[in-house]
């Protein structure tokens, strides 16, 4: 089952809705709802080859975002989503039944961990798309993406991961507390402040 993942950006944006993918029959269907990647878990356990192919379609640019703008490259970053879903393969068993997208990306987090330890990753500057866009747009865009990053580099690193796991990645503020090991109300708390500080950079600038 080839697993390929493009080294392409999510739109940035201080808000987002992540859609997931299932298959279904023998089509991909487009779902919102989180429950999603709990059923698609299960069935991995299960020694499911599809429903890791369906894990991956669902999950794996969230990921992907949310390494990027951890301070990776995009090369890393692609290296360990890859990594990550060896791992979710090979460690299937373990998953106990719920909260399926937080254990995802624990798997992530100690990936990550392990090229930062080992001090063999790469920063490189993130670029935004803006083929689409004229002229004016496309600069304007490509400024608010500097500041954005900029921003996110000055904030506490808990904060900052706080902020990337729910705005980029779309977890919750019960996943995200489950990740950093603190309560839902810090996580809450944490992501008030961090947006307030991004905006005054952004407004600032």
């Amino acid at each position: 089952m080839p697993l390929s993942l493009k080294a392409c950006e999510l739109e940035i944006k201080l808000s987002s809705c992540v859609t997931y993918w299932v298959f279904r029959g023998n089509t991909w269907q487009m779902t919102h709802s989180i429950d999603a990647i709990d059923t698609i878990l299960n069935c991995v356990r299960r020694g499911d080859p599809k429903a890791l192919e369906s894990l991956y379609h669902t999950i794996s640019q969230p990921l992907f975002a949310y390494l990027r703008r951890m301070g990776l490259a995009a090369h890393d970053a692609d290296d360990i989503v890859q990594t990550v879903f060896s791992r979710v393969w090979l460690y299937r068993e373990s998953y106990k039944g719920s909260q399926g997208r937080a254990w995802v990306y624990q798997i992530a987090r100690n990936c990550l961990y392990d090229v930062q330890n080992a001090a063999r990753f790469d920063f490189e500057p993130q670029e935004v798309d803006t083929t689409d866009f004229g002229p004016e747009q496309s600069l304007q865009g490509t400024q608010m993406h500097k500041r954005i990053l900029q921003a996110l580099e000055t904030l506490p690193p808990l904060s900052r991961e706080a902020i990337v796991l729910s705005r980029f990645s779309g977890l919750s503020n019960t996943e995200i507390a489950q990740l950093l090991t603190l309560t839902p109300n810090n996580v809450k708390v944490r992501i008030h402040r961090a947006l307030a500080k991004l905006k005054e950079a952004l407004y600032d600038a």
